[in-house]
């Protein structure tokens, strides 16, 4: 009996230690200020984001995550961590004229807080084709963004950045592009392809 009550001592002297020293790491959150630059316009799954140029050709971009998670900062191996932080996955796909589900047409962002103003965003679009041989272009934004201000029809963007510009990258299985439009709160919201095309987004 001594000695049952002395491991559930010990174990639940583990755990409070454990727990204790989680506590103590600093874990940064997305504040309310930096959803000013969060495209929360992305949090419902199977959402459809359609674009068309000036032929009237479309293309169309579906939401396949939205998801937060808890992440670990520094540390080497086994050591505790120097922090926790906050990470937004958001992961989107063309939907137009593909018969494979290859990770080659999906667009993932990133944005992550490391504490106090320090929000990062990062940008992750496939360069090629099936079979992906040539791996991702990738661009990491960090606050304070250089904006640019933007209008699409009747409607005025004020966080716009421009991504890949002059890259060429692959976006969809009948274009690549020179430049990917992002607004920092309402997402992609343009692209410019190779062949002189301008796609904005309609919805």
């Amino acid at each position: 009996m001594k000695k049952l009550i002395f491991l559930l001592t010990l174990l639940f002297s583990l755990f409070s230690c454990s727990t204790d020293l989680e506590s103590d790491t600093p874990h940064y959150k997305f504040s309310k200020s930096d959803y000013k630059y969060i495209p929360t316009v992305y949090d419902e799954v199977g959402k459809i984001f359609t674009f068309k140029n000036q032929l009237n050709e479309e293309v169309n971009l579906e939401v396949l995550d939205y998801n937060f998670t808890k992440e670990t900062g520094g540390g080497i191996g086994s050591s505790e961590p120097f922090h926790y932080y906050q990470l937004l996955t958001i992961e989107l796909k063309v939907i137009d004229n593909i018969t494979s589900n290859s990770n080659c047409n999906h667009k993932s962002i990133k944005i992550s807080n490391w504490g106090g103003d320090y929000l990062a965003t990062r940008f992750s679009f496939n360069n090629a084709p099936d079979p992906c041989t040539n791996g991702s272009s990738v661009e990491k934004w960090e606050f304070p963004y250089r904006f640019n201000e933007m209008r699409i029809s009747n409607v005025s963007y004020d966080k716009v950045v421009i991504l890949f510009e002059g890259s060429g990258i692959y976006f969809h299985p009948d274009y690549s592009v020179n430049k990917v439009y992002f607004d920092f709160k309402e997402g992609i919201i343009g692209f410019d392809d190779l062949e002189n095309n301008k796609w904005r987004i309609v919805n």
